[in-house]
């Protein structure tokens, strides 16, 4: 069946029925099956096809998205576990320079081919790095999701991580941080300048002393009415960015204003993570903050003795010998 929807495809250019991509996209949700699609060269017909506009932007009346849209995702999972030398890299990056569609998708698979260091270092060069900052300022939903899930790929790596810092993209992410109330796009973003954050002080800095933006994601954390899983992850990422801005800076300015700013539950949430990294997360800013002097009142009030409950509780946990050590000298500090 697999074999001759591929064949339908090859040879129905752009007289493509929905309702069969619709189906094919279910099929290729499945690894085995999304492999057999990649066998089969299907996804090289997709890239000529889709890169030589073959495919309508119109949509019917009972239809959600146009059949470019739906080739564009039916690529972008046929292409979840190519390897990187099944893919032309620089069909991809042309399409960064064509319409939303094509950027998005583009974005979109060059992220999921950062699954190495090897692959990340050969999609991360200073051009792609240079043409993603640019695209920045495109403030179509799905262009950015795309692009902010690919910088994240990217910036998991140290050399890749670097060269980010280095093109000053801290800056870029603060300033378009200004028009993002999506709570899905802010974590994206808050992901990637915690991991530059983590490598440059110039970055943890800069956070540090944007309290407008620190304002506004605690905002966004505390919208009433409206739980989703991206206001929740939203709300741990943005506690690990205020714990990496406070270690790395050490500065006390900028402590007192994350506490000020009321910032503090966010670090307090990451106690009750099952993960050592977490943890201490959470325990190794409070020991710099109990260092101010003065105390601000609010770590007296919001420290209550349940929270030194917990902190102590992190002491019972003796796994994994490699890493539960350090989490325990920081409790004790």
């Amino acid at each position: 069946l697999i074999q001759t929807c591929v064949a339908v495809i090859k040879t129905a250019g752009s007289e493509i029925n929905s309702d069969l991509v619709t189906s094919l996209i279910t099929l290729a949700e499945d690894d085995t099956k999304c492999r057999f699609f990649l066998e089969h060269g299907l996804h090289t017909v997709l890239f000529s096809n889709l890169d030589a506009g073959l495919y309508s932007l119109e949509k019917e009346e009972d239809e959600l998205k146009s059949a470019k849209e739906l080739m564009c995702e039916f690529l972008a999972m046929v292409t979840s576990s190519a390897l990187l030398e099944e893919i032309s890299l620089p069909l991809l990056l042309s399409w960064l320079k064509k319409d939303d569609i094509l950027c998005s998708t583009a974005f979109l698979i060059l992220g999921n081919l950062c699954t190495s260091d090897e692959n990340t270092e050969a999609i991360a060069t200073p051009e792609f790095v240079d043409g993603a900052i640019e695209k920045l300022s495109n403030r179509n939903k799905a262009v950015r999701h795309a692009l902010l899930g690919c910088i994240r790929n990217c910036a998991v790596n140290p050399k890749s991580r670097d060269l980010l810092v280095s093109k000053d993209l801290g800056s870029h992410l603060l300033v378009i941080s200004a028009d993002i109330d999506d709570p899905g796009l802010m974590q994206k973003l808050v992901s990637i300048l915690r991991l530059l954050a983590l490598c440059s002080d110039t970055v943890a800095r800069k956070v540090g002393e944007e309290e407008t933006f620190i304002e506004k994601l605690v905002h966004m954390g505390k919208i009433e009415n409206q739980f989703s899983a991206a206001l929740g992850q939203l709300n741990v990422e943005t506690g690990r960015l205020f714990s990496t801005v406070i270690v790395k800076t050490q500065n006390p300015a900028i402590m007192r204003t994350i506490l000020d700013k009321s910032c503090l539950p966010h670090l307090l949430s990451l106690l009750s993570s099952p993960h050592l990294v977490m943890l201490n997360q959470a325990v190794l800013p409070l020991c710099l903050l109990f260092t101010l002097d003065p105390l601000p009142s609010n770590l007296y009030t919001q420290v209550t003795p349940e929270v030194v409950t917990k902190i102590l509780g992190i002491l019972e946990i003796k796994k994994p010998a490699d890493g539960y050590r350090m989490v325990h000298e920081n409790v004790l500090k």
